[in-house]
């Protein structure tokens, strides 16, 4: 089969959260063409024109999306599946809809909470609804993934507090900023597969944060996720093991995951964030259409504990485009 890796356009000198992706898409062509595909990779340019040119240029069977990235933002991903839907043209993951919904962070809550999944209290700007002083909240990027902006200071408390940070990250970083209620409780990262309407969860891990400091803000913030020799990173660790240890909790988070699915229209894959709060009450933070599918990341990581190589990943991926 004739795979074109379409990815974001990422430039030399790009943080390590875009280089990212580009070393992804060059490990899921080399996987692909180890399998027997011809595989090549191509950047992504937001122009349809563009786009038929690449596609003339390469004829793939299909296209392994991978642009998470359009327009230097990442709600407009989107822009990708779009066009390629446009086109015709069969393309893995998820589609413009189902990244449009989940991309902008407070729209997805409402459409959870509409549905009666839980998630945590929010507010936005500018007129800042159900603010409560006293109360302890993380502010966030509304459309930017990749923990933009989350470090020890996105925690604050109270109504001043949290507009001062929601500000400072707007002047620093751009783009809308709201404010989540701070669950300070466990966090598991739900992978999940779909085949032909069927959603099969991965094995959960929890993230552990071992031998935190005390008082230390406990988040998978940009230091986990982007340098590997920081503490935030080597000291948060995941670990396998709910569903035979908390069989109940396990079947719980397992059935949310396909429900958040189901109501977002995942195709492909997914993954769902969870935090589980003091009482025991799991609450859905966020659907992520296109996790990373870098061999060493979350996804590829709860598939092998599966039993499911990096290689069958892409393939059922692959077979399962649209």
């Amino acid at each position: 089969m004739r795979v074109l890796v379409l990815h974001s356009d990422v430039a030399p000198d790009a943080p390590p959260e875009e280089m990212d992706t580009l070393l992804t898409a060059r490990a899921i062509a080399d996987a692909l063409t180890a399998r027997g595909h011809k595989a090549v990779l191509a950047p992504f340019a937001p122009s349809l024109d563009a786009l038929r040119a690449t596609l003339a240029g390469t004829e793939p069977d299909v296209v392994f999306n991978m642009v998470e990235r359009a327009l230097g933002q990442d709600q407009l991903a989107a822009i990708a599946p779009a066009f390629l839907e446009q086109l015709g043209v069969p393309c893995t993951g998820n589609g413009a809809a189902a990244i449009l919904a989940t991309g902008d962070k407070p729209f997805s809550k409402q459409v959870l909470r509409g549905a009666g999944l839980a998630t945590p209290d929010w507010c936005e700007p500018p007129h800042w609804r159900r603010l409560k002083d006293g109360a302890r909240y993380i502010v966030k990027s509304a459309t930017e993934d990749a923990s933009l902006g989350l470090d020890d200071g996105a925690v604050v408390t109270g109504a001043d507090a949290v507009k001062a940070r929601a500000k400072a990250s707007a002047a620093r970083h751009g783009g809308r900023w709201f404010a989540e209620a701070f669950i300070e409780g466990r966090e598991f990262n739900i992978s999940v597969l779909e085949e032909g309407g069927v959603f099969t969860v991965l094995p959960m891990p929890e993230i552990r944060f071992v031998g935190w400091p005390e008082g230390k803000v406990r988040i998978v913030g940009y230091e986990a996720k982007w340098n590997d020799d920081s503490l935030e990173s080597t000291h948060s660790v995941r670990q396998f093991g709910v569903e035979r240890e908390e069989p109940e909790l396990a079947a719980i988070l397992a059935e949310l995951s396909k429900q958040a699915c189901v109501l977002f229209a995942v195709r492909g894959y997914a993954r769902v964030d969870f935090r589980v709060d003091a009482t025991g009450v799991p609450l859905i933070l966020e659907l992520n259409p296109n996790p990373c599918l870098d061999p060493a990341a979350g996804f590829a990581t709860a598939a092998a504990e599966a039993g499911i190589s990096y290689g069958d990943v892409l393939e059922r991926i692959l077979r399962n485009a649209c």
